[in-house]
């Protein structure tokens, strides 16, 4: 039986942060498939070919509000968190769609997004 690989994308424009989502993502889920972003735009080139997305809300390309509509215009079965330093937007973001799209400050610790992502690419018996 063949296993499929998850699929991972971030969309963040600080490179300094990106890195560092991208170096834990790596060291503790290697197995998985990482695409990057910084833009919207990027995102939109990708296809969403992606089971899990990692968003920022405000984009060189898109402000906080036109990104929060495109997240919660994807497909239902895309698990997504939105990781960012606009608490206010996030956590709208998240109550509107009933927890759909899981809001994660950029001031707070990594490590419960992190659980999340691993607990979703983790295939469970």
């Amino acid at each position: 039986m063949t296993q499929t690989t998850y699929r991972i994308c971030v969309l963040e424009d600080n490179h300094l942060l990106l890195e560092l989502l991208v170096g834990l993502i790596n060291d503790n889920l290697p197995t998985c498939s990482l695409t990057t972003c910084t833009t919207m735009a990027e995102l939109v080139d990708q296809g969403l070919n992606f089971d899990f997305l990692v968003s920022d809300l405000d984009l060189p390309d898109s402000p906080a509000h036109r990104t929060a509509q495109y997240l919660e215009a994807l497909p239902v079965n895309t698990q997504i968190a939105c990781f960012t330093a606009d608490e206010r937007s996030g956590r709208q973001l998240e109550q509107r769609t009933q927890g759909r799209i899981r809001f994660f400050s950029k001031t707070g610790s990594m490590a419960s997004l992190l659980s999340l992502i691993k607990s979703k690419a983790t295939p469970q018996p």
